[in-house]
């Protein structure tokens, strides 16, 4: 399970979650495992998919591709009436992520974090980092994707 390969590969010291239930029923078997309390992190939750919430997937692509503002090419730009561009996701994600790295750099000492999100997220950190949306991946539920400080901490704002 995830919860096992954490506990084998890394030695966390603070697990984050977002504030859907998901997550937390997620972070709860992880915390378990590794002995840690789930953290709530606000800014980290799923995309605000707007008017298109409880739709299924398709019904997205429909209406990007019937709204005139839509550019086939900088999907990213594109929002639901009422709802996040995968960019805006990008730029409260980053922020809030930016805010924990700083916390514990403050403190003098490196050390693992868990961060249990959701697909559109991972999806905006990766385009963080890459600079490149168009290779911008979202992994399957329960995939671990590490991320380095070091890198996250590009200048990309």
């Amino acid at each position: 399970s995830t919860a096992h390969r954490l506990a084998a590969e890394f030695r966390p010291r603070r697990l984050l979650s977002s504030s859907f239930a998901r997550a937390r029923e997620t972070s709860q078997i992880i915390g378990h495992e590794l002995g840690l309390a789930v953290e709530i992190l606000d800014g980290i939750h799923e995309r605000d998919f707007g008017c298109l919430m409880g739709h299924p997937y398709p019904r997205m692509g429909e209406m990007m591709t019937l709204d005139p503002s839509f550019e086939s090419n900088r999907h990213w730009l594109w929002r639901p009436e009422g709802g996040e561009s995968l960019e805006d996701v990008r730029q409260r994600a980053v922020a809030v992520l930016d805010g924990v790295i700083s916390e514990a750099r403050s403190k003098g000492h490196g050390y693992d974090v868990v961060v249990v999100c959701h697909g559109a997220v991972i999806q905006a950190i990766s385009a963080h980092l890459t600079g490149n949306w168009t290779e911008a991946s979202i992994p399957e539920n329960c995939g671990v994707v590490v991320i380095e400080p070091e890198l996250f901490g590009n200048g990309r704002t």
